[in-house]
């Protein structure tokens, strides 16, 4: 006795001796055939093919608790914007935002791979961001959490604005500019989060592939922008200011602007794909799905420095 699928449920077929062709294969579920089969539409095929339950793989499902924390969650999230607002521009509490973000962006990368995890491709270890949230279980989770982390960096953003305007509201035309590319990236994150990849290319397919061109140039944008204003800023101000408390800056400005100033990214980003097509020639990785991997190692990478 096979469990009941939702039509519209991904699944990942394996384990076919008819059509092996098929196999490793996602698809959506078009309806019930018999009392063991479902009516499946694989993403490689444009025919819809019967298929046994036992060779069907589905994502795991979130308990009603696990729901109910995630709701509870974002809630406290949106208060302690509020409470955040009200303490002050100086507030040690605005600190806190931030740190909500990045939590939130580790709550969807962990959370989704868990629950994403059954429907992995043979060989596949670190799959993109974008298709860990194809699966209903999951695109609850993914819509919640990179929409807040996107929503908490804009206000992460404004939060500054305001902090450097009181301390120099002269020096804002690079500051204004950085902002405005600041929230562009955080407005693409929240977009592609809420809108998932869906394996029809409908049209919130394209709009999670805009909202990530968004992030993407807003990021770079915002960096450039914010590092020129960073470096008119005068020697003695206390956004400056040394010490744990400058420990963000002294990464974000002299840490990773030397990095990206260098070739070592784009050395990173061939050398990876070379070491591991050598190790698989080499019969140390020969499971392993090299491009699916690939992509999975750098996108995760790219949306970590964005937050």
């Amino acid at each position: 006795m096979s469990e009941a699928l939702q039509r519209g449920t991904v699944v990942r077929i394996h384990g076919l001796h008819s059509k092996p062709s098929l196999n490793d294969a996602l698809a959506l579920v078009v309806g019930k055939h018999s009392e063991d089969r479902w009516v499946v539409r694989p993403t490689s095929s444009p025919d819809s093919v019967a298929v046994r339950y036992t060779n069907l793989h589905r994502a795991r499902e979130l308990s009603e608790g696990l729901r109910q924390s995630i709701f509870t969650a974002a809630a406290l999230s949106v208060l302690l914007v509020a409470l955040a607002a009200r303490a002050g521009t100086r507030s040690r509490l605005r600190a806190f935002v931030p740190l909500a973000s990045l939590l939130w962006y580790l709550v969807a990368v962990l959370g989704c791979y868990w629950v994403h995890s059954p429907l992995l491709g043979s060989g596949v270890y670190i799959p993109a961001i974008s298709e860990m949230g194809v699966s209903s279980p999951a695109r609850l989770l993914y819509r919640v959490a990179f929409g807040l982390c996107g929503f908490l960096l804009a206000v992460t953003l404004l939060q500054m604005y305001d902090l450097a305007c009181s301390h120099h509201p002269e020096e804002t035309t690079a500051q204004d500019s950085g902002l405005l590319w600041g929230l562009l990236a955080s407005f693409g994150i929240a977009l592609q989060g809420v809108c998932t990849l869906r394996l029809d290319f409908a049209a919130e397919t394209a709009l999670h592939l805009g909202g990530a061109m968004l992030t993407m140039f807003g990021t770079f944008s915002h960096a450039e922008r914010s590092n020129e204003w960073f470096e008119s800023l005068p020697v003695g101000s206390p956004l400056l200011r040394r010490g744990w408390r400058g420990f963000g800056l002294y990464l974000r400005r002299d840490r990773f602007q030397a990095l990206a100033s260098g070739g070592t990214p784009l050395m990173v980003m061939f050398a990876v794909p070379l070491l591991l097509e050598g190790a698989k020639r080499l019969g140390l990785l020969s499971e392993m799905n090299l491009v699916e991997n690939c992509m999975g190692v750098m996108l995760p990478g790219g949306q970590f420095q964005r937050v």
